[in-house]
């Protein structure tokens, strides 16, 4: 369909001047200022891509996640799924990792990460991190680049943090350098999340609907 230009007053040395708007270009800033020209990026595409790069199929056990911040997803949905602000920038994983000469690599996941939903003083907290597809993992990673390191873990128990590991490469990931799964069988049987799109998890928590 191409750009729609929106044309607006605007009063230069002649008053009978016009200039012209790309809708595109138009956003709220995290102010709630009116802002134009600042990005130009095609948000409702850029969502397109990152579901149709996710599975959403948590029924097997044994699958690869990546580990991606809460407040980087937070800023994402802020401005591709609600149309706010700006871009949120390369994927900042520095707040999730610590350098420890005594494992390999040199870093690992800070122990005090807490996992989505849960709990700091008695409050709800979203958590520090969030669950994602490897293939969502990679398209976010084309499209933000990364300011420090990958982090993967395979299988339940997801949020165990000593079967987290780092890689520095954020798009090679060694599947056989994770733990392995453990299974456990589940006396009664729960409802599994087929189907539950990678949008409609990552708003949990953040008060998005």
């Amino acid at each position: 369909m191409g750009n729609i230009n929106l044309q607006l007053p605007f009063t230069r040395n002649n008053p009978n001047d016009e200039e012209i708007y790309d809708l595109n270009k138009i956003y709220w800033d995290n102010d709630g200022n009116l802002r134009h020209g600042a990005s130009d990026r095609k948000r409702d595409d850029e969502i397109m891509h990152i579901l149709e790069a996710d599975s959403s199929d948590e029924s097997d056990k044994t699958k690869l996640w990546m580990i991606i911040p809460s407040r980087w997803i937070r800023l994402w949905l802020q401005f591709a799924y609600m149309k706010l602000g700006e871009p949120p920038g390369p994927i900042d994983m520095w707040p999730l990792m610590q350098n420890d000469p005594n494992v390999p690599g040199g870093w690992r996941p800070k122990k005090t990460l807490k996992p989505p939903l849960s709990k700091l003083n008695e409050v709800e907290f979203p958590g520090h991190y969030r669950r994602i597809s490897l293939q969502a993992w990679l398209k976010f990673v084309d499209l933000y680049s990364i300011q420090g390191y990958a982090i993967a873990v395979r299988g339940a128990p997801y949020d165990d943090l000593t079967r987290w590991r780092v890689f520095k490469d954020p798009k090679v990931i060694d599947i056989n350098l994770l733990p392995e799964p453990i299974i456990v069988e589940e006396k009664i049987e729960t409802k599994k999340t087929v189907g539950e799109s990678l949008l409609s998890s990552l708003k949990s928590g953040f008060g998005i609907f």
